[in-house]
């Protein structure tokens, strides 16, 4: 199992103000041991060296975490019912290019001095099941179940894996986007004061495997867990022009899956990682 690691919290002491510090560190202590210093010029130093460690410390004070330095810790894929924090199952539906998808998923909302946290997680697609409603709007993004009739197993299990990352990105955008309506505030991606950070971790505990199974020589496929690991996609939004826009993202993510038994009783594909939908 992987040792995580604490988040990076901020950039830490640039190499340039460390170096600085103790330079100025020496030679305001080789200045009170010269006698010939007047007192004045050691004044105008130790002021000059007070400034120098405020402004470093402030520096580091005030660099927020982002999604690209965000990385897993120790339980990050526990999801909590945390008190102060807004939390709700969510039964509904998404719409990808015209195809309505019926998604089940837990969100959580948090609010902190340093923004608002929304955490997404036990997401299920279509009760698990590839045969989305038989309309021509889900035939035309259905691509999984012909190449998996043609025996393209893995390329079937890359075009499902990009559609549950469309499905999940189209939550993540519709949770936030209702908190941002119903709660004012600065969330403009130009502001570089007062800002509200919307940080985003969507996790995925399941490694899946397509199970494909005949009935009447046609192929009835569905998602089967075959694993447990942890994967957490960690996303920062903001508003551009009225549009919810991605200031960075990025995934991190247990090696490996911990294999579980299941159901299958036709073709089992691969076993994925739990990021291969994130």
């Amino acid at each position: 199992m992987k040792k995580f690691n604490s988040p990076k919290v901020g950039g830490g002491k640039t190499l340039i103000g460390k170096k600085s510090i103790d330079f100025y560190k020496r030679w305001f202590r080789e200045l009170l041991v010269n006698p010939s210093v007047p007192f004045s010029f050691i004044l105008l130093a130790f002021m000059s060296f007070y400034f120098l460690s405020c402004g470093e410390d402030h520096t580091e004070n005030n660099q927020a975490p982002n999604a690209q330095i965000r990385e897993l810790t120790d339980g990050a894929c526990n999801i909590s019912i945390d008190p102060g924090c807004d939390t709700m199952t969510i039964d509904t539906f998404v719409t990808i290019d015209t195809c309505e998808v019926h998604v089940k998923f837990f969100r959580k909302i948090c609010t902190t001095p340093a923004g608002v946290s929304f955490t997404f997680g036990h997401f299920v697609i279509n009760n698990n099941s590839l045969q989305l409603y038989d309309t021509i709007y889900c035939d035309n993004l259905d691509t999984w179940s012909s190449l998996w009739a043609m025996g393209n197993n893995a390329a079937a299990a890359a075009a499902w894996d990009n559609f549950r990352k469309q499905v999940s990105i189209a939550v993540e955008n519709l949770v936030i986007l209702d908190y941002i309506s119903k709660n004012s505030g600065n969330y403009d991606c130009e502001s570089s004061t007062s800002v509200i950070t919307l940080a985003s971790s969507f996790i995925d505990t399941e490694c899946k495997s397509i199970c494909g199974e005949q009935e009447e020589g046609i192929w009835n496929l569905r998602d089967v867990v075959c694993g447990i690991s942890c994967c957490v996609r960690f996303t920062d939004y903001c508003i551009r022009d009225g549009v919810l826009v991605v200031k960075a993202t990025h995934t991190d993510s247990v090696p490996g899956c911990e294999s579980v038994s299941n159901d299958c009783r036709g073709t089992l594909g691969d076993c994925r990682n739990s990021c291969a939908g994130l």
